[in-house]
């Protein structure tokens, strides 16, 4: 909230800002090195170690990637397989 208000922000505040700083970065980190592009290119969901060799990744990395970006809501998560939500697929 900007200042002058009235109103000091409070914890609810940063929790929405800090929820939106992390939507955008992890939305950035998958277009960036192309996990968006693997998901839509799949046939059907991946785990995440099938997505890390499409995009030339480490398995680590793409497993906590596609974890954050299901939490998120950027992906969808069904067994331990991700794919993108059936808006966007």
């Amino acid at each position: 909230m900007p200042r002058g208000r009235g109103r000091t922000p409070g914890a609810a505040d940063f929790w929405r800002a800090s929820r939106g700083f992390s939507v955008v970065w992890t939305a950035h980190l998958g277009r960036r090195h192309g996990l968006f592009e693997g998901l839509s290119r799949a046939r059907g969901p991946l785990f995440p170690a099938a997505l890390a060799r499409r995009a030339k990744l480490d398995a680590r990395a793409v497993r906590l990637w596609c974890e954050a970006a299901a939490a998120l809501g950027l992906v969808s998560e069904k067994g331990g397989r991700f794919a993108l939500p059936a808006s966007l697929g």
